[in-house]
Formats: C-alpha cells, sequence, structure tokens
C-alpha cells in the first residue's frame, strides 16, 4: 500500500498493488478493478475487472495500462480525475455528489442501479462534477473511496 500525504498542492492518495489475472486482456488505465475472490488467483494480488461476485472485493480504479500477468497499482482513496462511468440505460444525467457504483458487465462506475447492483448499495466513489452521458462510456472527476 502506498499512502501519498496531503501537501499543499496535491490531494491524499492511497494505492494498492495488483497483478492483473484477468483472461480478457490488459486492464485499461482509469477502469474499475476488484481483487479475485476465488480459485488460484484469490491470494490478496490477482485482480480482474469486476463480477458480480468480486465486487466486495474493490480495489479501486487502475493507474496504468497493465497486461495479463503484469503488476500495477490501483488507487482506491482520494481525489482522482479520471474514473471511467458506463451509460446502463439510453441517457443519464450524473450530478456532482452521486455515488458511483460497479454495474455487473459494465467496465466502469455508473450513478444508476446502486440499489440493486452494488455491495450494500454503498458507492465506491462521489462524482465531482455533473456529466450526461447519452451512450457507451466516458470519464468524471470524483472521489474514491476505500470501499464498502
Amino acid at each position: 500500500m502506498e499512502i501519498q500525504l496531503a501537501n499543499r498542492v496535491d490531494a491524499e492518495k492511497v494505492f494498492v498493488t495488483f497483478k492483473n489475472v484477468d483472461g480478457s486482456g490488459s486492464i485499461t488505465v482509469n477502469d474499475p478493478v476488484c481483487y479475485a475472490v476465488d480459485g488460484n488467483s484469490a491470494d490478496g494480488v490477482g485482480a480482474l475487472y469486476p463480477a458480480a461476485v468480486s465486487f466486495k472485493n474493490w480495489a479501486g480504479i487502475a493507474d496504468s495500462t497493465v497486461p495479463i500477468n503484469g503488476f500495477g497499482r490501483a488507487q482506491s482513496w482520494g481525489y482522482r480525475d479520471s474514473i471511467k462511468v458506463s451509460n446502463e440505460i439510453t441517457s443519464i444525467t450524473i450530478t456532482s455528489g452521486d455515488g458511483l457504483h460497479l454495474v455487473v458487465g459494465s467496465v466502469g462506475l455508473s450513478s444508476v442501479g446502486g440499489s440493486t447492483l452494488s455491495y450494500l448499495n454503498l458507492p465506491y466513489a462521489i462524482a465531482m462534477q455533473t456529466l450526461t452521458l447519452s451512450q457507451g462510456q466516458t470519464y468524471i472527476k470524483g472521489m474514491l473511496r476505500v470501499g464498502p
């Protein structure tokens, strides 16, 4: 774990190490990452893209692109100026202050579906800007939480 302490220029941030064990390819910078919860990769370092079973093991947002079996770090707490968000319906407006949740089948956080799709209905990040998303994925700035 790496902790960047507050100074006059940057806010505090917390980073954790992970190994990409997601068989689908590289984990891309600014994408959400969860630790593996079963199998040989469930060692506290192996991580993959979010799946319903792994929501409880939220690691954070990838700080760089990490190839399969490569090591990287994820930011798990603090301000981040680029968090991937995903549209889960035809059009949504994410408002500053909205909670952002992991969503099954999506590589990105969303303000929609938290009560049914996010572990304990707790947000993984808080949006720090307002953004209308009509389709697909884009990026938003926000405050990451240590996790539920």
